[in-house]
């Protein structure tokens, strides 16, 4: 963008303000917990976030068109499965997952 004052060219920051308040704090006093943060992006950190959404919206799409689950671990970052409860599920099809399995329980369900 080009600033009307001073003719220099500037990205746009956008700004979000983080507030939290934890009723029951940690469980210990002092009651309540309060937690505030600021974060700022830019135009290309929001585009960036936008087209990964739109990526993992075409995984889901296709899977439940084809209902076929996607691959284990493909599509996510590590620290999203650290603390998921459904991790053994997906180690459980990462070791048995393959072409012709999943060929199999396709007929099995149709």
């Amino acid at each position: 963008m080009l600033c009307q004052h001073c003719g220099l060219e500037f990205e746009p920051e956008y700004r979000y303000d983080l507030i939290i308040l934890y009723m029951m704090g940690n469980f210990s006093p002092p009651f309540p917990d309060i937690y505030c943060e600021t974060e700022l992006f830019n135009h290309n950190e929001i585009e960036a976030n936008w087209q990964k959404i739109l990526r993992q919206k075409e995984i889901l799409d296709n899977a439940l068109k084809s209902g076929i689950i996607p691959e284990p671990y493909k599509n996510c970052y590590e620290w999203e499965c650290k603390r998921c409860r459904y991790s053994l599920v997906c180690q459980s099809l990462a070791r048995t997952m393959t072409e012709e399995q999943v060929e199999e329980d396709k007929k099995l369900w149709d």
